[in-house]
């Protein structure tokens, strides 16, 4: 049977199935309801098993999971199927066809491929029952034909499972084990974007960014990208084809969708494949979006400690620590209130319940710099005001202000102006207070908050701070 017949009696069988218990309807056949089931069964067996290298399928698993698996099956007459994946290259397994509100087919014996997406792990011997796939259908109904492809809904958990004719280059994966490696390859510097060219307003010297964080390993793409002013931080699963890779469900801006990519080797990159958008992936060391308020959350946690710095900025503080052997640590505050050491009546230090040197809180001196310069006391400072200013959502810069002081009342003099008369404490401070700023980062582990900041003019510059 060739490709129209094939489609032409597939139309046929979705009319018939409506009409299959409509008596008036009955009489305009020779044959009975039972009979004409059986030939539309018939007749999707035969669309099934026709094509001679198979087909595609994709299957989305549903259920509020994104990811989407992509193989080829390869339907036969005697009720037999052969699944293969970019892992697994002989999954054999049975299927049956068969009639009730529509026309079903069910995968009813074990695929390493299928089954496992849909059948529970059990450990009798642990008492436990957890999913090791997604819990995805092994019963379709049939929801539609085109031309060279077959629509599928699941029965129970609606997951979706579209086939399209393959092509006899495609029952190799090797070209598909290339796109993996493309996109490894593609991943040049620390943050992905897809940078569009044209459509959405954008063109070549105004483009706009999406963040595609895209992992090959775990098989996801974090998305970050800003739109009218609203920020949208989403996950979608990431699939690989033949052709080169797609994301378990579309990026939907305004009428656009954006959801399938190809590699173009002449430019070595990943590039949309969309009828009217154009663009392609693109790494740099800096994000193209602001993460929503990520200032305003940095001015409400008080004092960042520094942990960890790298480039220039670790140079120019190994450099003032060396300088001025006082200074134990930097701290960036942005509530700082003077904190006053407590003494009893005879000059002895009263410690508090934590075996630290208890205080009373004084003066409120704002958003600042501060730096210890006693050995094990963290209450005593030399203190730097500066202003922080909102660049972005998530971009600051110091504005250094006059003045500067330490914080004792009782220290002795000479430890601040040595502190203040170093070049290399002003060069710290100054480098901190440049004019282009800085990106904020936070991270989360254990309920430890850290505040990484990268510099805006050279991301390879960068400290990290933890709240305390």
């Amino acid at each position: 049977m060739n490709k129209l017949q094939t489609v032409t009696s597939w139309l046929l069988l979705v009319l018939c199935l409506g009409a299959c218990e409509q008596t008036d309807f009955e009489s305009k056949f020779d044959k009975s309801p039972d009979e004409r089931v059986q030939q539309h069964i018939a007749t999707f067996k035969e669309a099934l098993t026709e094509p001679e290298f198979g087909w595609i399928f994709n299957l989305d698993l549903g259920d509020g999971v994104e990811d989407t698996k992509y193989g080829i099956i390869q339907f036969n007459d005697d009720y037999t199927l052969k699944m293969a994946n970019e892992f697994i290259s002989d999954a054999q397994s049975e299927y049956t066809i068969f009639a009730e509100a529509d026309i079903e087919l069910v995968f009813n014996s074990y695929n390493n491929i299928l089954t496992d997406l849909a059948k529970p792990e059990v450990d009798r011997r642990r008492n436990i029952n957890r999913p090791k796939g997604y819990g995805t259908d092994i019963e379709y109904n049939l929801e539609s034909i085109k031309k060279d492809t077959i629509i599928l809904k699941g029965k129970v958990l609606g997951t979706v499972m579209r086939l399209t004719r393959a092509k006899e280059e495609e029952q190799s994966f090797e070209s598909l084990k290339q796109n993996v490696t493309y996109l490894n390859q593609q991943r040049t510097d620390r943050y992905m974007s897809l940078k569009i060219t044209k459509g959405l307003g954008a063109s070549e010297e105004k483009p706009k960014y999406i963040g595609m964080d895209c992992s090959t390993y775990l098989r996801i793409a974090e998305i970050d990208y800003n739109h009218n002013g609203e920020y949208f931080d989403i996950n979608k699963g990431i699939f690989f084809t033949h052709a080169g890779f797609g994301l378990s469900s579309p990026i939907q801006i305004e009428n656009d969708s954006i959801q399938y990519f190809k590699y173009n080797e002449t430019e070595e990159r990943y590039e949309l494949d969309h009828p009217t958008l154009e663009g392609y992936l693109y790494c740099d060391k800096l994000p193209f979006y602001f993460v929503d308020g990520m200032v305003d959350e940095l001015m409400d946690k008080f004092s960042m400690k520094l942990t960890r710095a790298g480039g220039k900025m670790w140079d120019n503080y190994i450099a003032m620590k060396k300088a001025n052997m006082n200074i134990k640590s930097f701290v960036v505050t942005t509530d700082y209130k003077r904190r006053i050491p407590l003494f009893d009546e005879e000059g002895n230090p009263i410690i508090d319940d934590g075996n630290m040197h208890d205080y009373e809180l004084g003066d409120h001196l704002g958003e600042g710099f501060l730096f210890s310069f006693h050995a094990y006391e963290q209450f005593y400072f030399y203190y730097v005001p500066m202003e922080v200013q909102k660049l972005e959502e998530d971009r600051v810069r110091f504005v250094r202000k006059a003045g500067g002081f330490c914080t004792e009342d009782k220290a002795d003099p000479a430890i601040g102006e040595a502190i203040k008369n170093s070049p290399e404490f002003q060069d710290f401070v100054n480098y901190l207070c440049n004019e282009k700023g800085w990106l904020i980062q936070k991270t989360v582990e254990y309920g430890i908050i850290d505040f990484d900041f990268y510099s805006l003019e050279n991301p390879d510059n960068y400290f990290y701070s933890r709240l305390y």
